[in-house]
């Protein structure tokens, strides 16, 4: 009879089904592991003051200049629509007001 076996989740050491893992370090070890993985994982927020201080000027943004640089002095898109929309629009106006009460007279 062959005898059974499965990789270990913690350590990935083959091991015999019934049996204790021979590759994972004693459970002393195991918790301080633990708790290190735990501080290590802290959320963003909860960081310390580590992050503080990054070096990042504290004078005032320039949009105007940051406009310029990126887009080159160039004028915007003219926002609106096109006299031909208008026309289109009126048109299609016009024949659904056409459609629903020209049965009507």
């Amino acid at each position: 009879m062959a005898v059974e076996r499965y990789m270990c989740p913690s350590c990935g050491t083959e091991v015999e089904v019934g049996s204790k893992c021979t590759g994972c370090p004693p459970e002393k070890k195991r918790r301080k592991l633990r708790e290190k993985a735990a501080v290590a994982r802290k959320k963003a927020w909860q960081q310390g003051q580590v992050y503080d201080g990054l070096g990042l000027p504290d004078d005032e943004f320039d949009y105007e200049g940051f406009v310029q640089r990126e887009f080159g002095g160039k004028p915007h898109r003219q926002v609106g629509l096109k006299w031909y929309w208008w026309v289109t629009g009126a048109v299609l106006a016009g024949a659904m007001a056409v459609a629903l009460f020209g049965g009507l007279w």
